[in-house]
């Protein structure tokens, strides 16, 4: 059972058709707001006009092409948007999967895989993104109870100096 995915956007990156449409009715299921590509560069310029919540992108792994322009690509995805990348891949070749990860990628699924495998690692993903932005809410609050203004103080006489200082700039905003 997967849960529902509410105000998530997913972007497939993926050059075959069937397949793009299979992988676009799978995660309609579970709630995404779905924008499909069948080319790299077209999936760069998508998510740097709108950074998706998870990007599926097909990387065709071969030895053979592992300075493959989409590994170029997947590095301006990750550098110029900080889109979150998941690479699918037909080859399982643990060179190219060490360069994906090692460009940035969340994770690396081969399409061998189970569609349970391709979820679980959206899941991940989307756990990590929430338990960044509650790390990143919980830090400014401790910024902004322990701190103001570059003053530092944990101690009760500090927090009350500074919850004073907090109502009068607010008077002060008011008048």
């Amino acid at each position: 059972e997967y849960h529902i995915i509410i105000d998530k956007t997913l972007l497939i990156i993926e050059p075959e058709p069937d397949l793009r449409t299979s992988i676009k009715n799978l995660m309609e299921k579970v709630g995404f707001e779905i924008f499909m590509v069948d080319a790299v560069e077209d999936g760069f310029q998508q998510a740097q006009d709108r950074v998706p919540d998870v990007v599926l992108m097909n990387l065709y792994l071969n030895p053979s092409i592992l300075n493959d322009s989409g590994l170029q690509w997947l590095r301006r995805l990750r550098e110029e948007t900080k889109a979150p990348v998941i690479v699918c891949g037909a080859t399982i070749n643990l060179d190219s999967m060490r360069e994906v990860m090692r460009l940035g990628a969340f994770d690396f699924i081969p399409f061998s895989l189970s569609t349970e495998t391709l979820f679980t690692a959206i899941e991940r993903l989307l756990e990590l993104q929430s338990l960044q932005a509650e790390v990143e809410r919980l830090r400014r609050e401790v910024d902004e109870q322990y701190s103001l203004h570059g003053l530092i103080g944990n101690t009760p006489q500090m927090r009350q100096v500074f919850r004073l200082i907090n109502q009068v700039a607010l008077v002060t905003a008011m008048s």
